[in-house]
């Protein structure tokens, strides 16, 4: 990338606000046996804030809560009705020990899956 062009496009390079994180959309099945109307959660891909979060705390349960855009695990109006305090514990009550292994499963592909960045061509060395 040439210097010139990242003077020239200074402005829009820097506004980083409108950048979706990459998210994905996922299906829980026993939720739609049960037959409720929204039967899916929505995770997006962690920020590196999360992620060094995520590894200090170690546990697969905190770092699905924190990619858990809908539902919000954090409010305190869903933690209170199902008698809980903290966003894992409130995953642990709403899903199976399965469906949190799937949840996780996806987390860790977003994780290393590159959606931003492409490799276009290896460089080898002469």
């Amino acid at each position: 990338m040439k210097i010139e062009t990242l003077i020239n496009n200074a402005e829009r390079i820097k506004n980083k606000k409108d950048i979706k994180r990459t998210q994905k959309k996922v299906k829980i099945k026993r939720f739609e046996d049960m037959g409720l109307d929204d039967s899916f959660v929505i995770l997006e891909k962690p920020t590196t804030i999360q992620m060094l979060a995520i590894q200090e705390k170690k546990s697969e349960a905190f770092g699905i809560s924190e990619c858990m855009v809908s539902p919000n695990l954090k409010d305190r109006e869903l933690q209170k009705a199902y008698g809980v305090n903290n966003q894992e514990a409130l995953l642990r009550k709403i899903f199976t020990e399965e469906e949190i292994q799937d949840l996780s499963s996806i987390v860790g592909e977003m994780i290393v899956n590159r959606s931003m960045a492409q490799i276009v061509d290896d460089i080898k060395n002469l």
